[in-house]
């Protein structure tokens, strides 16, 4: 197994998985609203259809807290 904080994980028996640290920076947006066309259906590329996201994000921000650029 590696010793990395998170990434993708390959145990000795060849089993993988994704491992996320989650000690850090967390990015939350609430209730985005999208408008898409696209689909399987012809009508979903027509007439579009609603999309309504919540998303969890977890991340290491320690360069952009040190940096503007």
């Amino acid at each position: 197994m590696t010793n990395s904080e998170y990434g993708l994980v390959t145990e000795p028996n060849g089993v993988q998985y994704w491992k996320w640290n989650t000690i850090g920076d967390k990015l939350i947006l609430r209730s985005l609203k999208f408008h898409g066309f696209h689909g399987v259906k012809l009508e979903e590329k027509k007439l579009g259809q609603k999309f309504l996201v919540d998303v969890d994000a977890w991340m290491d921000l320690w360069k952009v807290d040190k940096s503007d650029n």
